[in-house]
């Protein structure tokens, strides 16, 4: 069953996630009321760290189809400030397929900039 924060992440997308074999890109944005801004910061929300990483998880999750779990972020470079009601392109590109895990990039664009690049090392999770 999806999370709270996962769902709400759907949810936010104004596009419809283009897939490619091996990428997977969508525009999100994301109102006043979303959870992920809840305490971080009173008075002047942005996106936590951890939120983005959730964005590459979502489209690991929507290349591959399945579900997966993060076992590791990698080289993480967060160089501008994502807030409220502020259009968002995320995509994530596979890196390595190796069975079991799943290595992919991640880039999260601002209106104006990129605001962050990650590398995530994921588990495929068995059912």
């Amino acid at each position: 069953m999806p999370s709270r924060i996962m769902r709400q992440i759907e949810e936010s997308m104004t596009t419809s996630p283009i897939r490619e074999t091996n990428s997977c890109s969508a525009s999100f944005l994301f109102k006043s009321d979303f959870i992920g801004f809840g305490g971080h910061f009173p008075g002047n929300p942005v996106l936590p760290a951890v939120v983005q990483f959730s964005l590459g998880l979502f489209l690991a999750r929507q290349i591959r189809g399945q579900d997966l779990e993060p076992i590791r972020v990698k080289k993480a470079k967060f160089s501008s400030v994502l807030a409220v009601d502020m259009p968002i392109e995320a995509c994530v590109t596979v890196e390595d397929d190796t069975d079991p895990d799943l290595a992919v990039a991640c880039r999260i664009n601002g209106p104006e900039e990129t605001a962050s690049s990650f590398k995530m090392d994921l588990k495929r999770i068995s059912e």
